[in-house]
């Protein structure tokens, strides 16, 4: 698969919607507890706080290391630990949805990936699409399949 008519860079990142889900509990925590704190000073409730605000700046210190960047010569990926993982467009044999499964406390739980498949090897990148909008993998795909 070769893109040869991609005109720009399409980048895309975690959507506001993953921010949401995963700090948005923190964060209401952490202002919960500020309020309280406020209120009730000395009571020690602003340790509460700052772990909750510290919960969901970790949170949100993870979900911006997500990202996909496609230009006219590589697919490029950001997982969740910061490490970049790069592939040719002129090496990609195909884009294919697929699961791995973990095994947690004797229990089977499948876990959704878009495997890129490589010419030279069995796969070249293993992408985690949650954090992503559907959209937004949807125009990823068709830039790589054009």
């Amino acid at each position: 698969m070769r893109s040869d008519s991609l005109e720009q860079t399409i980048t895309i990142r975690a959507a506001f919607s993953s921010y949401l889900v995963l700090s948005g509990v923190w964060v209401l925590l952490a202002i919960g507890y500020l309020l309280l704190s406020l209120r009730n000073p000395g009571g020690g409730l602003e340790k509460g706080a700052a772990i909750s605000g510290g919960v969901a700046l970790l949170w949100w210190c993870w979900l911006l290391s997500f990202k996909i960047t496609v230009t006219k010569l590589f697919l490029e990926y950001r997982d969740g630990f910061f490490r970049t993982t790069k592939v040719a467009l002129s090496d990609i044999a195909q884009l294919k949805d697929a699961s791995i499964e973990w095994n947690v406390l004797n229990r089977k739980i499948r876990v959704p990936r878009l495997l890129v498949m490589a010419k030279s090897e069995d796969v070249a990148i293993s992408i985690n699409p949650k954090p992503f909008k559907r959209s937004d993998l949807k125009i990823i795909r068709g830039a790589i399949s054009n």
